[in-house]
C-alpha cells in the first residue's frame, strides 16, 4: 500500500531526475519549475536519507539548470548525470559525476553522442550503460553504450551491428 509522506520542501517541479545512492539515500536533481515565483529550469540537488520522509538541499552544483536529463548510479557508488536541455533551448551532452552523494560534482569529458533531452538511460547488469534516443536536433533513434573501461559503441543504423568508438 502507498503512504502519503506529505510535500517536500523544494519548489514544485517536473521532468527532474531521481536516483537511489549506494547507501539507499535518494537524490533529486534539477527539473522544470512549476512555481510561478521561480520560473525556469532548476539548478539544485536535494537528498533524503530516510526514504523520502525529509529532504536537505545540498550545495548549489556547478552544472547549469536543466530538465529532461537522466541520472544513474555507477558500480563504484558515484552518481552520474547525463544531458538534458537548458531554459534557452540548448540541448546538452554533458556528463557530471558526484562521488559523494551529490555534495560535489566533476564534469567528465563530453561524449560523442548528439546533445539530447527526454531520453532513456539504463545501467546494465554488466555495469555498462545505454543512452537511448530522445530529442536532439529532432527525434532520435540512436543507441549508445559505454563500459567502465571508457569504450563506447554505437548501434549501426542498419541493424544490430556495433561499431567501437573511443570515448573518455
Amino acid at each position: 500500500s502507498w503512504q502519503d509522506l506529505g510535500n517536500a520542501p523544494w519548489s514544485p517541479r517536473y521532468t527532474f531526475a531521481i536516483v537511489a545512492c549506494a547507501d539507499s539515500s535518494l537524490l533529486v536533481l534539477g527539473g522544470d519549475s512549476a512555481h510561478p515565483s521561480l520560473p525556469g529550469f532548476l539548478q539544485d540537488v536535494w537528498r533524503s536519507e530516510d526514504e523520502g520522509v525529509t529532504w536537505t538541499e545540498l550545495p548549489k552544483p556547478p552544472w547549469p539548470g536543466r530538465r529532461g536529463h537522466q541520472v544513474l548510479r555507477w558500480k563504484d557508488g558515484s552518481v552520474v548525470m547525463f544531458g538534458g536541455v537548458r531554459a534557452n533551448g540548448e540541448r546538452l551532452a554533458d556528463i557530471w559525476r558526484s562521488p559523494d552523494r551529490g555534495e560535489t560534482w566533476v564534469e567528465i569529458p563530453t561524449p560523442e553522442w548528439e546533445p539530447r533531452f527526454s531520453f532513456g538511460a539504463v545501467m546494465l547488469p554488466d555495469t555498462s550503460q545505454l543512452i537511448l534516443a530522445g530529442h536532439g536536433s529532432g527525434a532520435l533513434q540512436d543507441v549508445w553504450r559505454s563500459s567502465e573501461r571508457g569504450k563506447a559503441k554505437r548501434s549501426g543504423k542498419r541493424g544490430p551491428t556495433w561499431t567501437a568508438l573511443e570515448t573518455p
